[in-house]
């Protein structure tokens, strides 16, 4: 300052005007001395080393115009306080005008930035919240309430990896019991972290490991044990795993504590239409939602399961339940009846490429018939009519004596045809029981027996066994 001093002195004033070379170095020691000062002031207040964040990136101008005229809060505790009730309420608008008002009067608290990440994330501005979040850990790494909710906003931006970190850290510092509390500058309490045990049991289900996330959410239900979200979850992943009972069990239990809670009502209704009780899910899915929607969610469970029948019937019943066009219902039912008509194409197609089954058919063997005798026989066995083989006369010029012939029976074979017609010819699958009277299974021709036949059971199967050409199944 003494150089500064001395070169002002030296200036000729005599002649009113400043030569051009003591103007430069004015200029430049007066450039000095600002800098200087500038640095001491950073070093005398180490806080301010780190510039406070704009509250443009946390709230717009125009969502705290209306609030302009409230009175200003006179301490930090009595900013959140008028937060946390416009939050209860669900004004968020007010409520961010607020948590913005503390920050200013107090910007190195992380619970803060907590807050207006939370409200950010009721007004689904995840880029804010994921900014406020972000604030909030900078100020304290370890701060389990900024771990959570950046974990649960990870989760329900699909981040999954990414979530469990945040996650399991909250966890690991709450169960090690390593937080550092400062109430003097945080002004908080070290809680239970109840979001991030029920953030990591839905992070579990979504690997589907049911039974970690089951242990995650009973541990949250030992703290909370009225948390019907909780109760919920719990009744999803036995949903998930198998165990439809329990699931039903927690889905009432979670109804019985709020009879208003939508998502339980949903699910029980979701599972009665996967068991087929679907009065019982018209029932659930009505106390929370108009009937043709119902109709149409049924529908729809049914179209996922294959049951195509069933979903065409609901979602006729949801197209004409509703006054208007209802777009998804008609979707819907034209997936199922293309379903439908692709199941029937495949049917058809695999019936064409599925080979046919031969079976053998004996044809019917004419029996010999002796000739006719032309002097009746006194002992002879009466036959039944039967054709005469026609046979050319012999010509012999000495007459030969007749004589009496008496015919053989002739014995009965199964190589050869009974004269009987069939009694009957159906078709017939090929594992029935063979018995006397009834149809026998020989394939695709049949021929039924009346009782009493003289051909045996015993002999008819050995023939058909012989022939080696019907398909047959011992007793």
């Amino acid at each position: 300052m003494e150089s500064f001093m001395s070169i002002w002195k030296q200036m000729d004033r005599s002649q009113g005007r400043i030569s051009v070379r003591k103007v430069g170095l004015f200029c430049i020691y007066a450039l000095l001395a600002i800098t200087l000062l500038s640095i001491q002031g950073c070093v005398s207040n180490p806080s301010n080393s780190n510039s406070k964040v704009d509250d443009s990136k946390l709230i717009a101008k125009s969502k705290s115009l209306p609030f302009l005229g409230l009175p200003s809060p006179k301490s930090v505790d009595e900013a959140l306080n008028n937060g946390d009730q416009a939050y209860g309420e669900a004004d968020f608008d007010r409520a961010l005008f607020e948590y913005v008002r503390a920050l200013d009067l107090e910007d190195k608290n992380p619970l803060i930035y907590v807050k207006i990440g939370k409200t950010h994330v009721k007004m689904q501005n995840d880029v804010v919240a994921h900014f406020a979040f972000q604030e909030g850990l900078k100020i304290d790494s370890e701060h389990i309430s900024a771990l959570e909710s950046m974990g649960g906003l990870l989760l329900r931006n699909n981040k999954l990896p990414e979530a469990k970190s945040y996650l399991q850290k909250a966890i690991s510092i709450y169960e090690g019991g390593t937080a550092q509390v400062d109430t003097e500058k945080t002004k908080t309490v070290v809680e239970f972290p109840l979001s991030a045990y029920t953030s990591m049991g839905i992070a579990m289900d979504m690997e589907n490991d049911t039974q970690k996330a089951i242990d995650y959410y009973f541990k949250a239900l030992d703290k909370a044990p009225y948390n019907y979200s909780i109760i919920n979850n719990i009744g999803y992943s036995y949903y998930l795993s198998g165990a439809w009972t329990e699931a039903e069990r927690y889905y009432s239990r979670a109804i019985e504590v709020n009879n208003k809670y939508a998502l339980a009502w949903k699910n029980l209704g979701l599972l009665y239409a996967r068991q087929d009780r679907f009065m019982e899910s018209m029932n659930a899915f009505e106390q929370v939602m108009e009937k043709p929607k119902a109709y149409n969610d049924i529908g729809y469970i049914c179209l996922m399961d294959g049951k195509y029948e069933e979903a065409e019937i609901f979602l006729s019943k949801a197209i004409d339940s509703n006054t208007r066009y209802y777009k998804m219902a008609e979707q819907n039912l034209e997936k199922v009846q293309w379903h439908k008509r692709l199941s029937a194409a495949e049917k058809t197609d695999s019936d064409k490429a599925k080979p046919k089954r031969v079976v053998y058919q004996p044809k019917r063997i004419k029996k010999p018939i002796a000739q006719k005798a032309s002097i009746p026989l006194n002992n002879s066995v009466p036959v039944a009519p039967q054709k005469v083989i026609k046979a050319e006369a012999v010509k012999s010029t000495v007459p030969k004596p007749e004589t009496k012939t008496e015919p053989k029976p002739q014995p009965l074979s199964l190589k050869k045809t009974v004269e009987a017609e069939p009694t009957s010819i159906s078709t017939v699958s090929s594992d029935e029981t063979l018995e006397l009277g009834q149809v026998v299974t020989t394939g695709p021709a049949a021929i039924s027996l009346p009782s009493g036949s003289e051909v045996s059971e015993t002999n008819l199967r050995e023939h058909w066994r012989d022939k080696k050409n019907a398909s047959y199944e011992d007793e």
